[in-house]
Protein backbone atom coordinates (compact mmCIF):
# COMPACT_ATOMS: atom_id res chain seq x y z
CA UNK A 1 0.00 0.00 0.00
CA UNK A 2 1.58 3.74 -0.67
CA UNK A 3 2.39 5.91 1.34
CA UNK A 4 -0.59 7.78 2.99
CA UNK A 5 -3.07 5.46 2.00
CA UNK A 6 -5.52 3.71 4.54
CA UNK A 7 -7.76 0.62 3.92
CA UNK A 8 -10.56 -0.90 6.05
CA UNK A 9 -12.53 -3.52 5.86
CA UNK A 10 -16.24 -2.79 6.72
CA UNK A 11 -19.83 -5.15 6.39
CA UNK A 12 -22.87 -3.00 5.69
CA UNK A 13 -23.24 0.29 7.58
CA UNK A 14 -21.20 4.37 7.75
CA UNK A 15 -17.46 3.42 7.98
CA UNK A 16 -15.41 5.71 8.61
CA UNK A 17 -11.55 5.58 7.49
CA UNK A 18 -8.27 7.29 7.48
CA UNK A 19 -6.18 9.25 10.36
CA UNK A 20 -9.46 10.18 12.20
CA UNK A 21 -12.31 11.90 11.81
CA UNK A 22 -10.65 14.65 9.39
CA UNK A 23 -10.13 12.14 6.59
CA UNK A 24 -13.53 10.21 7.26
CA UNK A 25 -15.39 9.63 3.58
CA UNK A 26 -18.68 10.63 4.50
CA UNK A 27 -17.58 14.05 5.64
CA UNK A 28 -20.50 16.38 4.29
CA UNK A 29 -17.74 18.85 3.01
CA UNK A 30 -16.47 16.32 0.83
CA UNK A 31 -17.44 15.68 -2.89
CA UNK A 32 -16.28 13.17 -5.40
CA UNK A 33 -16.40 12.21 -8.79
CA UNK A 34 -16.49 8.22 -10.20
CA UNK A 35 -13.10 8.08 -12.61
CA UNK A 36 -12.99 5.91 -16.02
CA UNK A 37 -16.95 6.04 -15.79
CA UNK A 38 -18.81 7.93 -19.34
CA UNK A 39 -21.75 9.58 -17.01
CA UNK A 40 -19.59 10.61 -14.29
CA UNK A 41 -21.46 13.07 -11.83
CA UNK A 42 -20.40 14.94 -8.37
CA UNK A 43 -21.34 13.07 -5.50
CA UNK A 44 -21.69 14.10 -2.02
CA UNK A 45 -20.85 11.84 1.12
CA UNK A 46 -24.50 11.20 1.77
CA UNK A 47 -24.62 9.69 -1.66
CA UNK A 48 -22.12 7.26 -0.76
CA UNK A 49 -24.07 6.63 2.08
CA UNK A 50 -27.28 5.72 0.43
CA UNK A 51 -25.62 3.90 -2.26
CA UNK A 52 -24.19 1.54 0.67
CA UNK A 53 -28.14 1.81 1.97
CA UNK A 54 -29.32 0.01 -1.11
CA UNK A 55 -26.67 -3.07 -1.49
CA UNK A 56 -27.64 -6.48 0.35
CA UNK A 57 -26.31 -6.32 4.25
CA UNK A 58 -24.48 -9.23 3.63
CA UNK A 59 -22.31 -7.36 1.12
CA UNK A 60 -18.56 -6.91 2.02
CA UNK A 61 -16.54 -4.17 0.79
CA UNK A 62 -13.16 -2.64 1.49
CA UNK A 63 -12.45 1.52 0.73
CA UNK A 64 -8.87 2.12 0.25
CA UNK A 65 -8.21 6.09 0.90
CA UNK A 66 -5.22 8.31 0.07
CA UNK A 67 -5.09 11.28 2.13
CA UNK A 68 -3.49 14.40 0.84
CA UNK A 69 0.71 14.45 0.41
CA UNK A 70 0.55 17.63 2.93
CA UNK A 71 -0.57 15.70 5.58
CA UNK A 72 -3.86 17.50 6.06
CA UNK A 73 -5.91 14.18 6.12
CA UNK A 74 -8.06 15.38 4.03
CA UNK A 75 -8.99 11.95 1.61
CA UNK A 76 -8.82 12.79 -1.90
CA UNK A 77 -8.81 9.85 -3.23
CA UNK A 78 -10.78 7.08 -2.64
CA UNK A 79 -11.26 3.22 -4.10
CA UNK A 80 -14.17 0.88 -3.26
CA UNK A 81 -13.43 -2.97 -3.57
CA UNK A 82 -16.63 -5.09 -3.82
CA UNK A 83 -16.56 -8.87 -2.59
CA UNK A 84 -17.47 -9.49 -6.63
CA UNK A 85 -14.23 -7.74 -7.59
CA UNK A 86 -15.48 -4.81 -9.45
CA UNK A 87 -14.10 -1.65 -7.97
CA UNK A 88 -15.33 1.74 -8.58
CA UNK A 89 -12.47 4.77 -8.21
CA UNK A 90 -13.25 8.22 -7.08
CA UNK A 91 -11.61 11.28 -6.65
CA UNK A 92 -12.17 14.34 -4.57
CA UNK A 93 -13.02 17.29 -6.44
CA UNK A 94 -14.89 20.92 -5.33
CA UNK A 95 -18.50 20.57 -4.18
CA UNK A 96 -20.29 22.90 -6.97
CA UNK A 97 -22.83 25.74 -5.77
CA UNK A 98 -26.06 24.39 -4.55
CA UNK A 99 -28.68 24.90 -7.48
CA UNK A 100 -31.26 27.73 -6.79
CA UNK A 101 -34.81 26.59 -5.90
CA UNK A 102 -36.93 29.63 -6.66
CA UNK A 103 -40.64 28.51 -5.12
CA UNK A 104 -42.20 29.04 -8.25
CA UNK A 105 -40.37 26.37 -10.32
CA UNK A 106 -41.87 23.18 -11.70
CA UNK A 107 -39.80 20.56 -9.74
CA UNK A 108 -41.78 17.57 -7.74
CA UNK A 109 -41.06 18.72 -4.16
CA UNK A 110 -42.88 15.72 -1.47
CA UNK A 111 -44.64 17.41 1.21
CA UNK A 112 -41.98 18.43 3.87
CA UNK A 113 -40.95 21.53 5.63
CA UNK A 114 -39.22 22.17 2.51
CA UNK A 115 -42.52 22.29 0.51
CA UNK A 116 -44.05 24.49 3.37
CA UNK A 117 -41.05 27.03 2.83
CA UNK A 118 -41.83 27.11 -0.47
CA UNK A 119 -45.32 27.38 -0.40
CA UNK A 120 -45.45 29.94 2.16
CA UNK A 121 -47.57 32.93 0.63
CA UNK A 122 -46.93 32.43 -2.85
CA UNK A 123 -51.04 31.65 -3.34
CA UNK A 124 -52.03 34.60 -1.08
CA UNK A 125 -53.44 37.75 -1.66
CA UNK A 126 -55.26 39.45 -4.72
CA UNK A 127 -55.19 38.59 -8.61
CA UNK A 128 -56.01 39.52 -12.15
CA UNK A 129 -55.82 38.52 -15.39
CA UNK A 130 -57.27 37.69 -18.99
CA UNK A 131 -59.00 34.73 -20.29
CA UNK A 132 -60.41 32.97 -23.78
CA UNK A 133 -63.55 31.23 -23.73
CA UNK A 134 -65.19 28.46 -25.80
CA UNK A 135 -68.82 27.43 -25.06
CA UNK A 136 -71.07 24.63 -26.23
CA UNK A 137 -74.37 25.18 -25.70
CA UNK A 138 -77.85 22.93 -25.48
CA UNK A 139 -81.07 24.60 -25.63
CA UNK A 140 -84.74 23.11 -25.65
CA UNK A 141 -87.45 25.78 -27.21
CA UNK A 142 -90.97 25.53 -26.13
CA UNK A 143 -93.82 27.40 -27.65
CA UNK A 144 -97.08 27.19 -26.22
CA UNK A 145 -100.45 28.24 -27.30
CA UNK A 146 -102.84 30.78 -25.07
CA UNK A 147 -104.26 27.87 -23.46
CA UNK A 148 -100.93 26.69 -22.47
CA UNK A 149 -100.86 23.63 -24.64
CA UNK A 150 -97.11 22.87 -25.80
CA UNK A 151 -97.51 23.52 -29.90
CA UNK A 152 -93.66 23.08 -30.43
CA UNK A 153 -90.76 21.71 -28.89
CA UNK A 154 -87.17 21.43 -30.44
CA UNK A 155 -83.32 20.46 -28.48
CA UNK A 156 -80.89 22.76 -30.65
CA UNK A 157 -76.78 22.88 -30.14
CA UNK A 158 -74.66 25.85 -30.60
CA UNK A 159 -71.00 27.17 -29.75
CA UNK A 160 -69.30 30.22 -29.86
CA UNK A 161 -66.43 31.84 -28.76
CA UNK A 162 -65.17 35.03 -26.79
CA UNK A 163 -62.67 36.92 -24.04
CA UNK A 164 -62.91 38.68 -20.91
CA UNK A 165 -61.25 39.51 -17.60
CA UNK A 166 -61.25 38.13 -14.44
CA UNK A 167 -59.79 39.06 -10.65
CA UNK A 168 -60.08 37.96 -7.11
CA UNK A 169 -58.20 36.53 -3.55
CA UNK A 170 -56.62 33.69 -2.67
CA UNK A 171 -56.01 32.60 0.76
CA UNK A 172 -54.23 29.87 2.40
CA UNK A 173 -55.89 29.40 6.00
CA UNK A 174 -55.08 25.89 7.08
CA UNK A 175 -51.61 25.19 5.46
CA UNK A 176 -49.28 25.78 3.13
CA UNK A 177 -50.97 22.89 0.78
CA UNK A 178 -54.29 23.78 0.12
CA UNK A 179 -55.57 27.13 -1.21
CA UNK A 180 -59.17 29.15 -1.27
CA UNK A 181 -60.40 31.69 -2.93
CA UNK A 182 -62.81 33.96 -4.47
CA UNK A 183 -63.22 34.58 -8.15
CA UNK A 184 -64.87 36.65 -10.46
CA UNK A 185 -64.74 37.55 -14.49
CA UNK A 186 -66.47 38.66 -17.35
CA UNK A 187 -66.65 37.80 -21.04
CA UNK A 188 -67.90 38.77 -24.47
CA UNK A 189 -69.29 35.74 -26.54
CA UNK A 190 -70.89 35.07 -29.42
CA UNK A 191 -72.65 31.82 -28.31
CA UNK A 192 -75.27 30.74 -30.72
CA UNK A 193 -78.02 28.70 -30.85
CA UNK A 194 -80.57 28.37 -33.48
CA UNK A 195 -83.59 25.76 -34.83
CA UNK A 196 -84.21 26.84 -38.72
CA UNK A 197 -87.07 25.86 -40.48
CA UNK A 198 -87.66 26.09 -44.58
CA UNK A 199 -87.66 29.53 -46.19
CA UNK A 200 -84.76 30.82 -43.78
CA UNK A 201 -87.14 31.32 -40.73
CA UNK A 202 -85.62 30.41 -37.48
CA UNK A 203 -86.32 30.93 -34.31
CA UNK A 204 -83.22 31.04 -31.70
CA UNK A 205 -80.63 32.71 -28.84
CA UNK A 206 -77.33 34.25 -28.89
CA UNK A 207 -75.50 34.37 -25.78
CA UNK A 208 -73.77 37.52 -25.72
CA UNK A 209 -71.92 38.17 -22.40
CA UNK A 210 -71.61 36.02 -19.25
CA UNK A 211 -70.49 36.67 -15.66
CA UNK A 212 -69.91 34.38 -13.05
CA UNK A 213 -68.79 35.68 -8.99
CA UNK A 214 -67.85 31.83 -7.72
CA UNK A 215 -65.61 30.26 -4.72
CA UNK A 216 -62.65 27.54 -4.91
CA UNK A 217 -60.76 25.38 -3.12
CA UNK A 218 -57.97 23.11 -4.11
CA UNK A 219 -54.49 21.49 -3.35
CA UNK A 220 -50.85 22.37 -4.47
CA UNK A 221 -49.48 19.57 -6.40
CA UNK A 222 -46.37 20.90 -5.74
CA UNK A 223 -45.27 24.38 -4.68
CA UNK A 224 -46.02 25.72 -8.71
CA UNK A 225 -49.11 23.84 -9.25
CA UNK A 226 -52.55 24.24 -8.05
CA UNK A 227 -55.75 21.63 -8.80
CA UNK A 228 -59.22 23.38 -7.45
CA UNK A 229 -62.81 23.02 -8.05
CA UNK A 230 -65.15 25.95 -7.77
CA UNK A 231 -68.72 26.75 -7.75
CA UNK A 232 -70.59 29.62 -7.53
CA UNK A 233 -73.42 31.66 -9.39
CA UNK A 234 -73.46 32.82 -12.95
CA UNK A 235 -75.80 35.12 -14.82
CA UNK A 236 -76.24 35.94 -18.73
CA UNK A 237 -77.75 38.29 -21.31
CA UNK A 238 -79.56 36.14 -24.31
CA UNK A 239 -81.09 37.93 -27.08
CA UNK A 240 -83.93 35.89 -28.26
CA UNK A 241 -84.65 35.90 -31.96
CA UNK A 242 -88.24 34.62 -33.87
CA UNK A 243 -88.18 35.55 -38.20
CA UNK A 244 -91.24 34.30 -38.91
CA UNK A 245 -91.23 35.60 -42.24
CA UNK A 246 -93.31 39.21 -40.39
CA UNK A 247 -92.07 41.24 -38.35
CA UNK A 248 -88.96 39.94 -36.18
CA UNK A 249 -88.30 39.77 -32.43
CA UNK A 250 -85.36 40.17 -31.08
CA UNK A 251 -85.39 40.82 -27.46
CA UNK A 252 -83.17 40.63 -24.86
CA UNK A 253 -82.86 38.95 -21.42
CA UNK A 254 -80.87 38.51 -17.95
CA UNK A 255 -80.32 34.66 -17.01
CA UNK A 256 -79.51 33.82 -13.90
CA UNK A 257 -77.65 30.35 -13.59
CA UNK A 258 -74.97 28.23 -11.45
CA UNK A 259 -71.83 26.61 -12.61
CA UNK A 260 -69.48 24.07 -11.12
CA UNK A 261 -66.19 23.33 -12.54
CA UNK A 262 -62.56 22.35 -12.31
CA UNK A 263 -59.24 23.42 -13.10
CA UNK A 264 -55.40 24.09 -12.31
CA UNK A 265 -53.13 26.62 -12.47
CA UNK A 266 -49.56 27.30 -12.54
CA UNK A 267 -46.90 29.56 -11.89
CA UNK A 268 -44.41 30.66 -14.26
CA UNK A 269 -40.75 30.37 -13.04
CA UNK A 270 -40.31 34.15 -14.10
CA UNK A 271 -38.63 37.01 -12.34
CA UNK A 272 -38.70 41.57 -12.68
CA UNK A 273 -42.52 41.31 -13.88
CA UNK A 274 -43.67 44.75 -15.42
CA UNK A 275 -46.61 44.55 -12.36
CA UNK A 276 -47.57 42.17 -10.09
CA UNK A 277 -45.11 39.65 -8.07
CA UNK A 278 -46.19 36.36 -10.05
CA UNK A 279 -47.51 35.41 -12.40
CA UNK A 280 -49.74 31.72 -13.85
CA UNK A 281 -51.28 30.36 -16.36
CA UNK A 282 -54.87 28.26 -15.82
CA UNK A 283 -57.34 26.10 -17.98
CA UNK A 284 -60.21 25.17 -16.55
CA UNK A 285 -63.85 23.61 -16.96
CA UNK A 286 -67.26 24.48 -16.34
CA UNK A 287 -71.00 23.05 -16.61
CA UNK A 288 -73.79 26.16 -15.93
CA UNK A 289 -77.34 24.89 -15.49
CA UNK A 290 -78.94 28.63 -16.55
CA UNK A 291 -82.40 29.39 -15.69
CA UNK A 292 -85.60 29.14 -17.94
CA UNK A 293 -85.92 32.51 -20.24
CA UNK A 294 -89.80 33.19 -21.06
CA UNK A 295 -91.55 35.77 -23.95
CA UNK A 296 -94.85 36.44 -23.74
CA UNK A 297 -96.52 37.12 -27.14
CA UNK A 298 -93.64 38.27 -29.17
CA UNK A 299 -94.37 40.60 -32.22
CA UNK A 300 -93.52 37.78 -34.64
CA UNK A 301 -95.67 35.61 -33.06
CA UNK A 302 -98.07 37.17 -30.75
CA UNK A 303 -100.70 34.61 -30.34
CA UNK A 304 -98.01 32.06 -28.57
CA UNK A 305 -95.80 32.22 -25.67
CA UNK A 306 -92.09 30.73 -25.74
CA UNK A 307 -89.53 29.44 -23.15
CA UNK A 308 -85.66 28.80 -23.45
CA UNK A 309 -83.49 26.57 -21.30
CA UNK A 310 -79.96 26.32 -22.00
CA UNK A 311 -77.43 24.44 -20.16
CA UNK A 312 -73.25 25.35 -21.21
CA UNK A 313 -70.73 23.56 -21.10
CA UNK A 314 -67.27 26.17 -20.92
CA UNK A 315 -63.41 26.02 -21.08
CA UNK A 316 -61.29 29.01 -20.26
CA UNK A 317 -57.49 29.14 -20.43
CA UNK A 318 -55.72 32.47 -19.40
CA UNK A 319 -52.97 34.07 -17.75
CA UNK A 320 -53.23 35.73 -13.71
CA UNK A 321 -50.96 38.16 -12.34
CA UNK A 322 -50.42 37.96 -8.67
CA UNK A 323 -50.72 41.15 -7.16
CA UNK A 324 -49.78 40.75 -3.38
CA UNK A 325 -47.08 40.36 -1.61
CA UNK A 326 -46.74 36.86 -1.02
CA UNK A 327 -44.63 35.62 -3.87
CA UNK A 328 -40.87 36.25 -3.38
Amino acid sequence: MIAGATQVQAQYGPVKIGRGVSADIFRDDLCWVRLHYVFSTTRTARDFQETLGYLPRDTSFSYTSVDAPSGSGKTVKATITFKSGNVEEYIRVPCPPPEPTPASDFRYVPFSPEFDRLTSGLWKGPFAGVQVTGEWSGVDTNEFNGAGVRTFQSHDTGSGVGGGVNGGWNWQPWNNRSVVGVVVDANGLNDRVRHDFAGGNYIGTDMTFMGSAQVRGGVLLNPSVLAYVQTGVSVANQQFKIDFGGPETNESRWTAGYTLGVGAEAKLPMRQLPFGQSMSLFAEYSHTWWDTANLRMPVASPLFDYSWLRQTDSVKFGARWSLGNGAP
